[in-house]
């Protein structure tokens, strides 16, 4: 049996998927999370994972390492809830493409 295909192979955040879910929750509001509407694919997918992790970057930049370029510190990501581990895999491969440097650590 075929399915019918509403479009042919596109990133999740190019989708109309992706365009009919941010739309939901960018209606919803504070209303969905309050009420348990936890808005999956619009926190774990790739782009709002680039997001997160380009946030991230920033806020570690000036503690990466010290006065002689070396690094010092281990970095710990928690990724809070009880998740698919979906955003924790997007948010690292994400890291390892941005910054191999902070990803290695």
């Amino acid at each position: 049996m075929e399915h019918p295909i509403a479009e042919p192979w596109t990133r999740y955040e190019d989708s109309i998927q992706w365009r009919i879910h941010h739309a939901y929750y960018q209606q919803r509001g504070a209303g969905a999370w309050l009420e348990h509407e936890i808005p999956y694919q619009s926190t774990s997918n790739i782009a709002a994972v680039q997001r997160h992790v380009r946030l991230f970057t920033a806020l570690v930049a000036e503690r990466i390492s010290d006065d002689d370029g070396d690094a010092h510190e281990t970095l710990w990501v928690l990724e809070v809830g009880a998740g698919s581990g979906h955003f924790a895999a997007n948010f690292l491969r994400a890291l390892e493409s941005h910054s191999p440097d902070i990803a290695a650590r």
